[in-house]
């Protein structure tokens, strides 16, 4: 079977306690991690899991994010996946 691989724009927001990611194009896809590394890995497998449950059909096309509306504490990656 031949492997897709899939990229999505993640937002990861940085607290004191730690940092928590979202995929605008993914609602209720979410991750969180104590370091950079961590929450990438952490978002990987979120990113996974979520799509894993889809159908190509329903699988969303990726947008882009607009840096200009992010907080300070906010900033974007780009997460890759090959299901």
């Amino acid at each position: 079977m031949v492997q897709k691989e899939y990229e999505y724009w993640a937002i990861f927001h940085f607290a004191d306690d730690g940092i928590s990611v979202s995929f605008p194009d993914l609602p209720g896809c979410i991750s969180c991690g104590y370091s950079t590394e961590e929450a990438i890995q952490m978002a990987k497998e979120a990113l996974m899991l979520y799509l894993e449950d889809m159908t190509e059909e329903t699988i969303p096309k990726p947008t882009q994010i607009s840096t200009s509306t992010l907080t300070p504490s906010e900033k974007v990656y780009l997460i890759k996946v090959k299901l």
